[in-house]
């Protein structure tokens, strides 16, 4: 299944105040026309004013106060400052077809065979996954990003098959990304034999999820090996600085020498793409 997310959240608090309304009632006069403001029935404080001072307006578990409300400082607590991440794109190659921001120059949707289900919990090579000869591009192009710093890339890395890293026969084998033409990564990956020259050297071990052994397709046996890398793991592809609403970025695995799917290729699944405005923060991906 073929999933595009995008999300936003927004919360708005209203306050509101409720007014409340008192009356008051007359007495008659006594001696000498002096107004006898004493407690009524209601329940009021005396009221009265003699020798002319101030009345008193206290109310003794009175209505609440119907004045404004309190203009006091606001509570400096921090902000909620609310996501700082959104998922733009997760594509795990599972439905057969691509969708249209996707394009693939001589790749398939492939039986992933011995690499399911590689991978950690929750992000595992599925079935089925995008298979391309050396040479081929993996093409995605989006368009209305969130505002955003930066993007974050996770996908998984399938290296099938005589894949000759630094090596001269045919060529060598480098696995390469662009974002907006910029090359972000471009390292060789070698199955072939022990003494190839692989120039990737995972940052964290649990990157690497196979090395050099039969995962299906052309071997076994021979120069036929396969390996497997879980890329989410690598902070190489956290944070690259990006501020664009578009973004154009590609895999390939380049060299003079491309060979046929039955002798080398490569693959990717779990393909997301995540815009940032804050440094991303990963779990311990040790034990």
């Amino acid at each position: 299944m073929n999933r595009i997310r995008v999300g936003l959240r927004a919360a708005v608090v209203f306050g509101g105040i409720s007014l409340l309304g008192c009356s008051a009632s007359t007495a008659s006069t006594t001696d000498a026309g002096a107004a006898d403001l004493g407690r009524q029935d209601a329940g009021l404080d005396d009221a009265g004013s003699d020798a002319g001072g101030p009345p008193d307006l206290g109310v003794d578990a009175g209505p609440p106060d119907a004045g404004p409300p309190d203009a006091g400082p606001p509570d400096a607590g921090p902000p909620d400052a609310g996501p700082t991440d959104t998922e733009v794109v997760d594509i795990d190659f599972e439905s057969g077809s691509l969708p249209s921001f996707v394009a693939i120059d001589t790749c398939m949707s492939t039986p992933s065979q011995g690499y399911a289900p590689l991978g950690t919990p929750g992000n595992t090579f599925g079935p089925t996954f995008i298979r391309c000869l050396t040479g081929s591009v993996i093409t995605v192009t989006l368009a209305d990003l969130p505002p955003h710093t930066s993007l974050s890339l996770d996908f998984l890395f399938a290296a099938i098959d005589s894949l000759d890293g630094e090596g001269s026969f045919p060529a060598g084998d480098y696995f390469r990304i662009a974002l907006d033409g910029v090359t972000i990564f471009r390292e060789a990956f070698a199955n072939a034999t022990p003494t190839q020259i692989q120039t990737y050297e995972p940052p964290v071990p649990e990157i690497v999820l196979a090395r050099r052994i039969d995962l299906g397709f052309t071997g076994p046996g021979s120069f036929y090996t396969d390996s497997a890398y879980d890329m989410s793991l690598d902070p190489q592809f956290d944070d690259l600085p990006h501020t664009a609403s578009t973004a154009v970025i590609t895999f390939t695995l380049e060299g003079t020498g491309v060979q046929s799917l039955e002798d080398e290729s490569w693959a990717i699944d779990n393909l997301r793409v995540t815009t940032g405005t804050e440094p991303r923060v990963r779990p311990d991906a040790g034990p």
